[in-house]
């Protein structure tokens, strides 16, 4: 009996719980990052997560202690200097401005030394029409550093790999403006080559690793649209600068503005991706995979004219162009930037054109350029003509790659990444070779050179319908006709 005592009272003292009151713990699992932001797509919730796990709010950076501990070191919102961190949107929006304007820099270097021929010639004592190697050269290194960059990014880092390239790329621009001699002056353009296309294959492998699947087919179409913008807006800003402190001193602003966005993207930027390595040989066979597709293969055909199209109308009416056009520096200064609005035109009807057919999209733009070549190379005489064609060959060209690129990615059916670095290849070949043209039938006069870019354009339009016809089943195609 006296033993019983201290038991009940020991019951006396305890908590009791009225279970009617207790409610039921809701398991509590991470959130998925948002994809555009610069973490990893992959950081989804984890169902395994202890839902009850105690999280003790770590005030000296405004986290949680459980939430620091599971960071890792490539996590982008890890504040590692003590600083207030910054919001993931304005992270975001920093980045990707960074990330445009420096691209735009970068992919614009190939086509600066378009408004420059006439001067180039006269100092380094050759025909303006010969200079277009300088426009091959960088090309056709770009294109070989972009093939081989994405394996290179990876094994060294995205972040570190684009700085590099963009000291590449900045070394090439100032030496090239101290260039004595034309082939002084080709083996800088090889240079700048380099470092161009190891940069934008670093570029796209960040990108790809930061972009979710959903949202790819929209940043791909403002990678490529930036790209077309960039061979607009080169030649207009070269021309711009070279009206104020001549040829060479567009190629020194030219690196220090090189060397200011690199280090601009490189603090921007949070963390650079690494991936696994031996992955070239594996892109390359991806890549001819794409292109074993016969349609697959003839839109690539139709796209190869396309960015080289406006390299060569404006190669040509740099060189070729009467004296009253191209000899007037104010003229071409406003006739080229004026030829930079489309590409914005077209930026911001982005959301409707994606809802078109892209293959019609595609084939109709290329008309137009067509017929806005053949216009010009009738009255290319009259500054009113030069200005509405360059116009309208801009238009149709900044609608046709993105409409081209979507069409690829839908007839390949490939790996997202092979199928954007694909097109890239195609374009900045085409704007390397294309150019060509004007060294070969100069001679011939300004009509000649012109006709048969226009022609070129009728060609990959024809190309683009073939593949549009293809494309759809025999129902389809007799509502069509």
């Amino acid at each position: 009996m006296s033993s019983s005592v201290p038991e009940k009272a020991d019951r006396v003292d305890a908590p009791v719980v009225d279970q009617r009151t207790v409610q039921p713990v809701e398991p509590t699992l991470r959130q998925p990052a948002d994809p555009t932001t610069d973490q990893p797509a992959d950081r989804i919730a984890d169902p395994t997560a202890d839902p009850t796990a105690d999280r003790t709010a770590d005030r000296t950076g405004g986290t949680t202690t459980d939430e620091t501990a599971d960071r890792t070191p490539d996590d982008p919102t890890a504040d590692r200097t003590g600083v207030a961190p910054v919001a993931p949107w304005e992270r975001r929006r920093r980045a990707v401005t960074a990330m445009v304007l420096t691209t735009v820099l970068v992919a614009g270097q190939q086509y600066a030394v378009v408004p420059l021929l006439t001067e180039l010639g006269r100092d380094w004592s050759a025909p303006p029409a010969d200079l277009t190697e300088l426009v091959s050269a960088f090309g056709v290194a770009a294109v070989a550093a972009f093939l081989l960059g994405g394996s290179a990014a990876r094994r060294l880092g995205t972040r570190p790999a684009m700085a590099l390239a963009m000291a590449v790329l900045a070394f090439g621009s100032a030496a090239l403006a101290a260039a004595p001699s034309l082939a002084a002056g080709g083996a800088f353009r090889v240079v700048q080559g380099v470092g161009a296309g190891f940069f934008l294959a670093g570029a796209l492998t960040h990108l790809r690793d930061r972009v979710a699947p959903d949202r790819w087919p929209a940043a791909a179409r403002w990678v490529v649209l930036t790209v077309v913008g960039a061979g607009v807006a080169g030649p207009a800003l070269a021309e711009a600068v070279a009206a104020l402190v001549g040829w060479r001193g567009v190629f020194g602003a030219g690196a220090v503005a090189l060397v200011w966005s690199g280090a601009w993207l490189h603090l921007v930027l949070a963390t650079a991706v690494h991936g696994p390595r031996g992955v070239l040989l594996p892109s390359l066979r991806q890549k001819g995979k794409v292109l074993a597709r016969p349609r697959a293969a003839v839109l690539c055909l139709a796209m190869a004219p396309v960015l080289g199209g406006v390299g060569v109308v404006g190669t040509a009416l740099e060189s070729l162009g009467p004296e009253t056009v191209s000899g007037d520096a104010d003229t071409m200064v406003a006739v080229r930037t004026a030829a930079v609005a489309p590409v914005a035109l077209v930026a911001l009807a982005g959301g409707f054109l994606r809802r078109l057919r892209a293959l019609r999209v595609a084939a109709t733009a290329l008309v137009v350029d067509a017929a806005a070549t053949a216009a010009l190379a009738v009255g290319g005489g009259s500054v009113g003509v030069v200005a509405v064609a360059l116009v309208l060959v801009t238009l149709g060209v900044a609608v046709a790659a993105p409409a081209l690129h979507e069409a690829l990615a839908a007839v390949a059916g490939e790996a997202r990444d092979s199928v954007l670095s694909l097109s890239l290849v195609t374009l900045v070949l085409g704007a390397s070779l294309e150019p060509r043209l004007v060294s070969v039938l100069g001679s011939a006069g300004l009509p000649l050179v012109l006709g048969v870019v226009a022609a070129a354009f009728l060609v990959a339009a024809g190309l683009v319908v073939w593949v549009d016809r293809t494309s759809r089943g025999p129902a389809e195609r007799a509502s069509a006709a």
